[in-house]
């Protein structure tokens, strides 16, 4: 991609994002957080450059397909009923549909789509399983549900770095894939001993105290 072109796409990224965030209250910073996060596990899982920026840049659209979704299922502060919950889950194809005619979006568009599908089969949009699940989307998935625990919602307080990483080892190999989790955690963790002012910066809300999770499953939390 020419360097012109590469400004084009970092301009429109910026306003698509830009776009979510002030729809949705809950995406404001999530996605910048899911693709710092992302990247980092890419990183990890020794992807060449190019496929780690790709990760980063799925990151910061997973959720663009959230305009579509309308604001009251977005920011509904209970449990959402069924048909808002299917209307929630479409944002994966919305995004999809948005970005697949512009061609240099190509490289997120399997992410997009499928970073709500489960390790187990149980997810969506297509219940695929295992290997069946793009890499660039398992890694979105896991740094997505690691997001959201560590995030408060109106319906439960955020969950501590140390009780998030917890509830995705236990689920790893049914809702997440097992080695990409294991490799988020390293990656995590590594940044937090190496870049710890950065770390603080980006991640303070990590180092704060939240409640147990004892009994509790993934699908129960995000």
């Amino acid at each position: 991609m020419s360097a012109r072109l590469q400004r084009t796409a970092v301009q429109t990224v910026s306003a698509l994002v830009n776009a979510i965030d002030a729809k949705d209250n809950y995406t404001s910073s999530h996605s910048a957080r899911v693709a710092e996060l992302a990247r980092l596990t890419a990183r990890e899982l020794g992807l060449p450059l190019r496929e780690q920026q790709a990760v980063e840049w799925s990151g910061l659209l997973h959720d663009i397909g959230k305009i579509g979704v309308p604001e009251q299922v977005l920011n509904k502060p209970g449990l959402l009923t069924r048909s808002e919950t299917a209307a929630m889950q479409r944002h994966t194809l919305i995004g999809h549909e948005m970005l697949r005619p512009v061609a240099q979006f190509a490289p997120v568009l399997d992410a997009v789509l499928h970073h709500h599908e489960n390790d187990d089969g149980s997810g969506y949009p297509h219940g695929l399983r295992g290997t069946e699940i793009p890499l660039s989307a398992r890694i979105i998935h896991v740094a997505d549900i690691f997001d959201a625990l560590t995030t408060n919602r109106p319906y439960r307080r955020a969950y501590d770095c140390e009780t998030a990483l917890e509830m995705l080892r236990v689920d790893a190999g049914r809702i997440t894939d097992a080695a990409v989790t294991a490799a988020f955690e390293l990656a995590l963790r590594r940044y937090r001993a190496r870049e710890h002012e950065s770390f603080v910066l980006r991640f303070a809300h990590l180092l704060e105290p939240g409640p147990a999770a004892a009994g509790r499953s993934l699908g129960s939390c995000t």
